[in-house]
């Protein structure tokens, strides 16, 4: 697992969705929250992820999905991510 805890990762995400380009009702941003939580549980709890490793992605424009890319990405994997859709 990464250095820094959930917490001190979702904080500044917390103060971009509060202070960002736009304004989330409130249970629009917990889900969103809510998504990078359950991302960073599956990829670290789960998984076990650790730099340099390769991660596959299926269904990564999905809200999980890009944040499991995001977080895995961030964290030094490399991402291979799939979707359904052409674009």
């Amino acid at each position: 697992m990464p250095p820094h805890p959930l917490a001190t990762y979702l904080q500044p995400v917390r103060r971009f969705i509060r202070q960002g380009l736009g304004y989330l009702p409130p249970a629009l941003a917990e889900f969103v929250l809510f998504g990078l939580k359950m991302a960073w549980a599956c990829l670290f709890g789960n998984l076990a992820l650790r730099k340099s490793q390769t991660l596959l992605i299926r269904g990564a424009t999905s809200p999980l999905g890009q944040a499991a890319l995001n977080i895995a990405a961030y964290a030094g994997a490399e991402v291979i991510a799939t979707t359904r859709k052409a674009e």
